[in-house]
């Protein structure tokens, strides 16, 4: 059994309109293939649920600010100390080239960070 449009609707609300906001509505509705009472639907629905995820988003907004901080501070705590290996790695290997051949070690390490910088910027693979 087919439903009538009227029983799927069971309360009427009287909404009045100037003629302008009357022929915009129309017309949205002729150019949509369906009634002005759909488009008002529609656009009421709309409306409410922007309302609804606008009040969700200004009660979680603080919840996810905080999350989000907590694992800032994780990651920057994780950069610093891949950045204190880094060094320590830098330290080791400069010491490593001194000891075989200290005439080359300056050009070595130049070359070790130029490379690096370039790594990091995405110009270039470290083939690993």
């Amino acid at each position: 059994m087919q439903e009538s449009a009227t029983s799927r609707y069971s309360n009427r609300l009287i909404v009045r309109v100037d003629a302008d906001t009357e022929a915009a509505l129309e017309a949205e509705a002729r150019q949509l293939g369906t009634s002005v009472s759909d488009v008002i639907r529609q656009a009421l629905a709309e409306h409410l649920a922007t309302d609804a995820a606008e009040r969700l988003q200004a009660k979680l907004g603080p919840v996810v600010d905080r999350v989000l901080s907590r694992h800032i501070n994780r990651l920057a705590g994780l950069i610093a100390k891949s950045v204190k290996a880094a060094a320590m790695a830098e330290e080791i290997g400069a010491h490593l080239v001194y000891k075989i051949d200290p005439a080359a070690s300056e050009q070595v390490l130049d070359e070790a960070e130029k490379t690096a910088i370039a790594y990091l910027r995405g110009e270039t693979d470290t083939g690993d």
